[in-house]
């Protein structure tokens, strides 16, 4: 830390799609590289121990045993490293197998946190091979917070339905503590459907095309 800030980092490896071996390497080495420039934080893509791609491969052992086995290489090659790092992996659990990002550091798994919203259209079926994971699924791991996403919340199944039925702890029948980000994701993942003001951002719906402003 440096006059009281810390060096955050974002990166991207080279990979291979379904091959954890290689990825788990190209991963513990970025590790390594950040913590050596400083880096306290780095956050690494979705599915990056696996690649986005491997579509149907995402229900067979092999590829799921492969993904713990490079969270296992992981995490002894970079045991004496302070940086916590977080990367993205599937990981069954119940019966079910979760899009998963994974945070470690010091050769331990300090979180995993599942994706919850699936997107499920144009070029993306996550559906097909995540689980969405809802309020038991929670309990069951012992969740201390839950995070939504407030772009697509707006989007599906709309504020004002979640206003109906008495906010979101009702809706999700979670009573436990709730953080919204504020949908500066979507600024850059949806660059080509947004049109940034000094007032805030203006999107066209992914699904329908409709106007949506998001302000401050």
């Amino acid at each position: 830390m440096r006059d009281g800030f810390i060096c955050v980092a974002a990166g991207t490896p080279k990979i291979r799609v379904a091959d954890c071996r290689y990825n788990a390497e190209q991963i513990f080495t970025m590790m390594r590289e950040a913590d050596k420039q400083g880096v306290k934080i780095l956050a690494l893509p979705e599915l990056c121990l696996t690649g986005y791609t491997c579509g149907d491969l995402f229900l067979q052992d092999t590829l799921l045993e492969g993904a713990m086995e490079g969270l296992r290489t992981i995490l002894k090659a970079t045991k004496h490293l302070e940086i916590l790092a977080a990367f993205g992996m599937p990981v069954r659990a119940a019966g079910k197998v979760f899009n998963c990002a994974v945070a470690v550091q010091k050769g331990e798994v300090v979180a995993i946190v599942p994706k919850t919203y699936l997107p499920n259209y144009g070029e993306f079926y996550e559906k097909r091979w995540f689980e969405s994971v809802d309020a038991f699924d929670l309990r069951e791991v012992n969740c201390q917070i839950e995070l939504s996403n407030t772009y697509h919340l707006h989007i599906r199944p709309g504020d004002g339905l979640i206003r109906q039925m008495g906010g979101l702890h009702t809706f999700m029948n979670w009573d436990g503590p709730i953080l919204t980000d504020s949908g500066g994701f979507q600024v850059f993942s949806l660059a080509p459907l947004r049109r940034i003001r000094e007032e805030g951002v203006y999107f066209s719906s992914h699904v329908d095309g409709r106007k949506i402003f998001m302000g401050p």
